[in-house]
């Protein structure tokens, strides 16, 4: 164990390096290599005490950016020896690449997720809609996503730990002479009971996967359990890869260097294909770590074949974060954002996807922060990535700015545009084959147009300002780009968001991009969960159809005149739009789950009801909306209600 001297003296080095002055600007980001393997628990606690020294126990955030963790919804193909109805998918990034979600159809059956509780439908067209499954879980589990591929269901969510419990243990001040807690922390009692450590017993996902070739009587053939949250997952044919963060309290670690913290921090995992699901342990020296991207936090990178159920999953961790994940067929790129006194970068990991495997490949680096998925690509041998640098409340030369880098497989930049909207930040972006639009925002939505064509030298081919700023960007065709975000109003300087806005870009005209048409749905407040995530739109190019839930917010004639204020709730449930591009845009229909005993306890104000409408799908001639609490089918074309089922507890 550490001897408590070590401890005086690394809590007087760690309170020394806070208190040097940290208000330089642009201080050189460490430089990001090759993957290294750890060569035991030493070596770890040595990087830990490092990291804590570098870092100062500051651990910076941007205020400006938050996380907001899309082909179109072509039908899906029918499997062999049924005949499912036609069916929208879910609205993904990278065709071939599928994405979880908390509703998933195959034309026949539909699953919805809620809490520990998997619901399965029929929805065939030609039958009466009903229950004809449900599946349980332990009562601590947490549904994240659901995949549906013929007869399996895929379901990660997050459970208990799966580590013993350890007993409280009790402290006794006379017991250290030389520093005690006292010492270190406020007066406290000289006995006191303490629970364990909470870093030795970290959250878990699970992977559950069901054979429903019986909707009425799932089966499940198959478990994974790895600790750490979910941050993401793709599937890939037959193929599911998953990445977890596990964080671990440095400080403590460095107060419990022991054996149990040696055995704690060994990530382990637990699989029914070995010894019938016994804890498995990963020793540090197949832990792998980044020299300069060092985090108190595991990554566990993992991979199965859903059709090979006695085949072990292949997990890989590393020391290191993961914030924001992207996936092609065959790559997977994971993104780390740091801080340096102001000064952000972006570390970049590439891993290699093969038949359930993953290898590690390339590390790089940018400067900025990514967004989300969009801001990032892999086309034609190349990585393309938006990121924004600086802080937008700054008026000096660490303004914010915004760039596109263009990188080889080895994660090398080869291409630049820099600089890019001085003063305001990304707020969407979308890569479509050669090109990349670009929306940012302070006071204005700057739509740019950029070409990608030679990797070597990207440029920007037009621009676009109008009011307002898209949260989301979907590709219409290949000259027109659907925006999804808010009205803005100029009040004397200042910016007011307004209403919810639809718009679309024409980008016949690359050098002259015009804002073809708009709408904006409701005023101040109206929102929508599309906003923050692609999974909620509906979008049929075939079918004239652009749907989304949203909550409406509208002014009365007093409130009009403080633009401050927000609307009065008026409306919850899924909007669903044709678009003529010659006519614009046309309101098809407006469904809700809340009936007028509903809105009348809802009062002015909006409230969170288990009855509110997050997910829209289409099955055949019939048009699905869905809630926690029930599933309505309405026809399509007419948009009469059909039939509906209760689902809520």
């Amino acid at each position: 164990m550490i001897g408590n001297r070590k401890k005086i003296g690394l809590l007087l080095f760690l309170f020394l390096v806070w208190l040097l002055p940290h208000s330089s600007i642009g201080v050189e980001a460490e430089e990001v290599t090759g993957i290294e393997k750890l060569s035991g628990f030493d070596e770890l606690i040595t990087l830990l005490e490092e990291q804590m020294i570098h870092d100062g126990y500051r651990h910076v955030s941007e205020p400006e950016m938050i996380m907001k963790d899309a082909m179109e919804a072509a039908p899906a193909e029918e499997s062999a020896g049924s005949q499912p109805a036609e069916h929208s998918v879910t609205n993904i990034q990278v065709e071939g690449v599928d994405e979880g979600d908390v509703v998933k159809t195959d034309g026949q059956y539909l699953y919805r997720a809620e809490a520990n509780r998997i619901v399965i439908l029929s929805v065939d067209p030609d039958s009466p809609m009903k229950q004809t499954g449900i599946i349980e879980v332990e009562e601590n589990f947490r549904t994240s996503e659901i995949y549906l591929d013929e007869n399996q269901l895929v379901v990660l969510g997050t459970g208990h730990p799966i580590r013993p419990k350890e007993d409280p243990v009790l402290y006794d001040s006379a017991l250290d002479q030389e520093m005690s807690a006292s010492d270190v922390l406020p007066q406290i009692d000289e006995r006191m009971i303490y629970p364990p450590p909470y870093w030795n017993r970290p959250t878990t996902t699970s992977v559950l996967v069901y054979d429903v070739e019986n909707p009425a009587e799932p089966r499940l053939e198959r478990k994974v359990i790895l600790e750490g949250r979910l941050l993401s997952s793709r599937k890939i044919d037959q193929e599911l890869y998953f990445v977890t963060n596990r964080h671990f309290d440095s400080y403590w670690i460095m107060q419990d260097a022991s054996e149990k913290a040696e055995t704690l921090l060994k990530p382990v995992f637990s699989d029914s294909a070995l010894e019938n699901g016994a804890l498995q342990q990963i020793d540090f020296d197949h832990i792998g770590y980044f020299p300069g991207a060092i985090e108190s936090n595991y990554i566990t990178v993992a991979g199965l074949r859903l059709d090979r159920p006695n085949q072990p999953v292949n997990t890989d961790v590393f020391l290191g974060r993961g914030d924001n994940l992207y996936a092609s067929r065959e790559n997977l790129y994971m993104a780390m954002e740091k801080w340096e006194d102001g000064a952000s970068q972006t570390d970049l990991f590439r891993f290699a996807l093969e038949e359930g495997t993953i290898a590690h490949k390339a590390t790089g680096k940018v400067p900025g922060r990514v967004l989300n998925q969009f801001s990032m690509d892999e086309f034609d041998q190349s990585f393309r990535i938006a990121t924004t640098t600086g802080q937008m409340w700054r008026t000096d030369e660490q303004t914010s700015k915004n760039h596109v880098y263009v990188l080889d497989m080895n994660l090398e930049q080869i291409g630049a545009i820099e600089d890019i909207a001085p003063t305001e930040r990304i707020y969407s972006a979308r890569f479509m084959g050669e090109r990349a639009y670009l929306v940012t925002f302070r006071e204005i939505d700057p739509f740019y147009v950029i070409d990608l064509a030679e990797p070597t030298a990207p440029e920007i081919l037009g621009y676009l300002k109008i009011p307002g700023y898209s949260d989301y960007l979907h590709p219409y065709d290949e000259n027109h780009i659907l925006g999804f975000g808010k009205e803005v109003y100029d009040v004397k300087g200042n910016a007011i968001p307004g209403g919810f806005k639809i718009g679309v870009f024409d980008v016949s005209n690359v050098e002259e991009p015009i804002e073809k048409f708009k709408i904006e749905i409701g005023d101040t407040g109206t929102d929508s969960a599309l906003l923050r995530n692609h999974k909620a739109l509906l979008f049929s190019k075939e079918k004239d159809m652009i749907a989304f839930p949203i909550t409406i917010m509208k002014k009365t004639a007093d409130s009009m005149e403080n633009p401050w204020q927000w609307g009065q709730f008026t409306f919850q449930g899924a909007h669903i739009y044709s678009l003529d591009l010659e006519e614009g845009f046309q309101l098809s229909a407006s469904i809700s789950h809340l009936n007028l005993i509903d809105y009348m306890k809802a009062g002015h104000y909006w409230y969170g009801s288990e009855k509110n409408i997050d997910r829209i799908l289409y099955v055949g001639d019939t048009l699905i909306t869905t809630s926690p609490y029930k599933v309505q089918r309405h026809h399509l074309g007419s948009f009469q209600l059909r039939d509906e089922v209760i689902i809520g507890e």
